[in-house]
């Protein structure tokens, strides 16, 4: 009997356990995905709507080239008719060469008369229109603005992907920078526990007082706090890069991400290859070609034009020369004397584009050198503060061991303790925000020499 009952449960243990596999399978399955820079790169850009958007745009510029060009080729038409008519009319006409000539009025008569079908009852017919377009500037001129137009769709989708890059790599760097404050804070936390203790046991022996120890619980009490803080911010930066990699899957980053920082420390260079470089100029450049391209194309309307329309026809009914067949060419030459205005305007309006767009590109060249040097000095002084504080970690480090066996000799105080502690964490925080912010200032040189769209992470 017992043997029965250790065997019913041994087969409903398996049962569970069997039960469970899938439910432990599907919690693994939900872990989050840990992805490196590069990877969130590449995500972002393969999700974005934006890019998605823009790409359509490119479709469209292509259908409007296409447009463009068929403006300039030869139309052909061809229509076929059917005529149901009430009734089928006919007529009698005499024959010339069947003329008589007669000494009394009417002096002539007609021997022959032939009998022709004016209108059938039944009718079909045939015609064929070519239309060619021989001369016609302003639609030539439409056609290579089109291409122009193109180019330029092209150049902001490349655009929009940089500036996406550009966003992306900040945020995954400083989520980056909340999480190794996180890693920071959680030691603040078990320095100030094992603190505590150390305390809770100088009290039992007399040797601290009950001040001590509030202290000892507060500072524990606020390390924790900045620790719920931190993480509470980690979520929403790792919900906020989510948004730009427009995905919903639960993710985690790479803490250790390292790339190469390597960069020309020499002002005009970079001001040389931003100008050659950067898709925001290229793009100014481009709609000044466009600009001047509309104004050429309004100018051509002045011009005239010059069109040929060949027609062919068919008829199952004769003409009165007996023939079916019909056909002619027609050449027609146009010229606008006088369109209100319309065009002079036009010309105003071009001429002041081309200005702004002048001086819009002046006015990004500036700004250019500006970013430049400004970048270029917070980069610069963000790798020496990155020294610097790597040699104050170390002095703060060694500060702290000193600070812990002076407090266990009863030298120090906890206070002073707890300073040199401080002082350690701090430095830490301050260090990785450094090396975020080299990594982040890279970045955004990078983006103001019109090289972040080759940037991979990596």
């Amino acid at each position: 009997m017992v043997l029965r009952i250790i065997n019913r449960l041994l087969v409903l243990f398996t049962l569970i356990s069997f039960l469970m596999q899938p439910t432990f399978a599907s919690e693994v399955s939900k872990s989050p995905r840990t992805i490196s820079l590069e990877e969130a790169i590449e995500t972002g850009v393969k999700n974005s709507y934006s890019l998605e958007i823009l790409n359509e745009k490119i479709i469209q510029s292509e259908a409007m080239q296409r447009k463009a060009l068929a403006l300039l080729l030869p139309i052909l038409n061809i229509q076929g008719t059917y005529t149901r008519n009430d009734k089928e009319v006919n007529m009698k006409f005499p024959d010339i060469n069947s003329i008589k000539f007669l000494k009394t009025p009417p002096y002539f008569e007609f021997e022959r008369y032939s009998n022709y079908v004016i209108q059938k009852e039944n009718s079909f017919g045939a015609m064929a229109n070519l239309s060619v377009p021989l001369i016609n500037i302003p639609n030539y001129l439409t056609y290579n603005n089109s291409k122009e137009s193109l180019e330029l769709s092209k150049l902001n989708k490349e655009s929009q992907k940089g500036e996406l890059i550009y966003n992306i790599a900040v945020a995954y760097l400083n989520t980056i920078s909340i999480k190794k404050s996180i890693s920071v804070t959680k030691k603040s936390i078990e320095l100030a526990k094992s603190h505590l203790q150390t305390v809770e046991t100088k009290l039992k022996n007399g040797d601290a007082n009950e001040l001590t120890l509030i202290k000892a619980k507060l500072d524990l009490e606020r390390a924790e706090n900045d620790s719920i803080k931190l993480e509470k911010a980690y979520r929403i930066a790792i919900d906020s890069l989510k948004i730009l990699l427009n995905t919903n899957e639960d993710i985690e980053i790479e803490e250790n991400t390292e790339f190469k920082t390597d960069i020309e420390n020499d002002i005009d260079k970079l001001q040389k290859t931003a100008l050659q470089k950067r898709l925001d100029v290229k793009s100014l450049m481009k709609n000044s070609e466009i600009i001047d391209r509309d104004l050429n194309i309004t100018k051509s309307k002045f011009l005239p034009t010059l069109n040929m329309n060949a027609t062919y026809r068919y008829s199952d009914a004769t003409n009165f020369i007996g023939e079916e067949t019909q056909w002619f060419i027609i050449f027609s030459l146009n010229l606008n004397l006088y369109d209100g205005g319309i065009r002079y305007a036009e010309m105003r309006d071009k001429k002041s584009k081309l200005r702004e767009n002048s001086l819009q590109m002046r006015q990004l060249a500036d700004s250019i050198t500006s970013q430049i040097e400004q970048n270029l000095l917070e980069f610069n002084t963000c790798q020496k503060d990155v020294e610097s504080l790597k040699k104050q970690l170390e002095l703060a480090k060694r500060s702290y061991e000193l600070s812990y066996k002076s407090y266990e000799i009863g030298i120090i105080s906890q206070s002073d303790l707890i300073d040199s502690e401080s002082m350690v964490t701090t430095t830490e925080i301050l260090l990785e925000k450094s090396k975020n912010d080299c990594r982040i200032n890279y970045i955004k040189l990078l983006k103001a020499i019109g090289e972040i769209t080759s940037f991979k992470g990596k």
